[in-house]
């Protein structure tokens, strides 16, 4: 069986998308114990070594090698495709169908993702960090506990004292913004 590793872009869409993480996270285990599981679900992008993996209205790219999945994208379906208000001429017009377009922005944000991975820049997660994470009162919290860190010792890091990263963490919550160290 592979392992499934998490780049932390795809993880923290895991974690805002709620109740569809835990049938994206089945769906990718499935695909990590059973080769060929999802099959109908699972597409090579074109001139990449990604596959995308349709769950819903949801997609995941991955890449897979002899021991791992790599997920580096989780997203709704179409939505992060959109030009997002950004200009164009006619000078800057090409004619793709919608499904090429997908797989050609996937296979960009694949690579860009892997890279990073490959050069050590971003750590990725197992799936026993996943649900650690998915569970964690804030990603505050869970980052600091991974990395083996104290309030105490944050707050020495970043120059301030334990007590008033206590405080700002309750004033965050507070505002409802769930960052809780």
């Amino acid at each position: 069986m592979k392992t499934v590793r998490y780049h932390p872009d795809a993880l923290r869409r895991l974690k805002r998308y709620g109740n569809v993480a835990a049938r994206l996270r089945r769906a990718l285990d499935e695909c990590a114990a059973e080769t060929g599981a999802h099959a109908n679900n699972v597409t090579r992008l074109v001139g990449s070594p990604a596959f995308r993996l349709r769950v819903g209205d949801f997609r995941a790219i991955f890449e897979e090698t002899e021991t791992d999945i790599f997920v580096t994208v989780i997203a709704p379906r179409g939505s992060v495709y959109d030009l997002k208000g950004r200009p164009m001429n006619d000078s800057d017009t090409v004619t793709l169908t919608r499904a090429a377009y997908e797989d050609l922005i996937d296979a960009r944000d694949h690579s860009r993702a892997m890279r990073d991975i490959a050069t050590g820049a971003v750590e990725t997660l197992t799936g026993a960090e996943v649900d650690a994470y998915l569970q964690a009162p804030s990603n505050l919290a869970f980052w600091r506990r991974h990395r083996g860190m104290t309030q105490a010792a944050l707050a020495a890091e970043i120059g301030i004292t334990q007590p008033s990263l206590a405080q700002a963490r309750y004033d965050l919550c507070q505002a409802g913004q769930g960052v809780a160290g």
